[in-house]
């Protein structure tokens, strides 16, 4: 496992969607300091951050989840706070990865 510092700033806060996994502010700060590969992304919920890659069949069209890393509880509360519209403020976390992300 390796750490990756995750830091968010006040312009990812001003620029984050409540309740959106893709456009809240830690998922804003992971695709700025943390660029995926191969149609990957990051998208994040109130207890992990995915790296996540679109697969279509015939039937449907579905998000797979390749990786799921937990958020440590600083993260977390962020994002508690930040969904229901509390005043936030920028923080820095490490998020625990594998090695291989």
């Amino acid at each position: 496992m390796k750490n990756l510092s995750v830091k968010i700033t006040q312009k990812h806060i001003n620029k984050g969607i409540r309740n959106n996994g893709e456009y809240c502010p830690i998922a804003l700060a992971l695709k700025e300091q943390y660029k995926l590969r191969n149609k990957q992304y990051w998208f994040v919920s109130s207890i992990a951050a995915n790296i996540c890659k679109e697969a279509h069949s015939r039937f449907n069209n579905s998000m797979l989840y390749h990786k799921r890393y937990s958020l440590p509880s600083i993260a977390k509360n962020f994002l508690d706070d930040f969904d229901i519209g509390k005043l936030v403020k920028p923080i820095i976390f490490e998020l625990k990865v594998e090695e291989t992300w």
